[in-house]
């Protein structure tokens, strides 16, 4: 796995008014179902929090035009291995407790996703930690991570996207917090004709990840 520092984010889009794809405060808001916080699920868990439950190898991305397979993951115990600047800091004041996180290639190889979850101890810090993210520089602090074996979904390997290539999600799922960036294969920056590709993708996982949060 291959992780690159995203820069600032010029690509965030807050155009959702609700539901697990509007901004950091629409999915965490009124109208789930009661369930445990985050930190009681991990006691009586400690393996519940893990990539290959959330978001096995074996399942792949479905949702819309967007079809995608897992191309790399990553989990710890530690957000400072994902989080970089600024955003190290403030959420580890808030208490960022792990991580888990994964990249999806498109079925044709030219788009990549990667989608981080943080988990912090309830959904008010959840929400915290998210309003943090989508200040001025966006998820810039969370790193992009390419794929363990470019060879197997594309005939070149994938370019590191610049701050400006990158189309990104911020939203607060319960007690955890989703972020979701996507960029081209080969790192070119977004223009009118396909920025919406971009857009889509990053829709897909997003939702795909907030529908594993929802209901805990």
């Amino acid at each position: 796995m291959v992780v690159v520092g995203l820069g600032t984010a010029l690509w965030v889009d807050h155009s959702d008014g609700g539901g697990l794809l509007g901004g950091s405060q629409d999915a965490a808001g009124a109208g789930l179902s009661a369930g445990p916080d985050p930190a009681s699920t991990a006691s009586a868990d400690p393996d519940a929090f893990g990539v290959e439950h959330y978001f096995p190898a074996t399942d792949a991305v479905d949702e819309g035009a967007v079809q995608a397979r897992r191309s790399t993951s990553r989990q710890g115990a530690d957000c400072g291995e994902v989080l970089q600047g600024k955003a190290a800091s403030k959420l580890g004041k808030l208490g960022c407790t792990g991580y888990v996180g994964a990249t999806y290639t498109r079925a044709d190889g030219e788009v990549l996703t990667t989608v981080t979850v943080l988990r912090f101890k309830d959904d008010g810090t959840a929400r915290k930690a998210a309003t943090a993210l989508n200040g001025a520089a966006a998820s810039s602090d969370v790193t992009f991570a390419l794929p363990d074996d470019p060879a197997q979904d594309g005939a070149e390997a994938p370019v590191p996207p610049a701050p400006d290539a990158l189309f990104t999600r911020v939203a607060a799922v319960r007690g955890y917090v989703t972020v979701t960036s996507s960029a081209f294969r080969d790192g070119h920056k977004p223009g009118v004709l396909d920025q919406d590709q971009l857009a889509e993708a990053t829709r897909a996982v997003a939702y795909t990840a907030g529908a594993q949060f929802m209901w805990l």
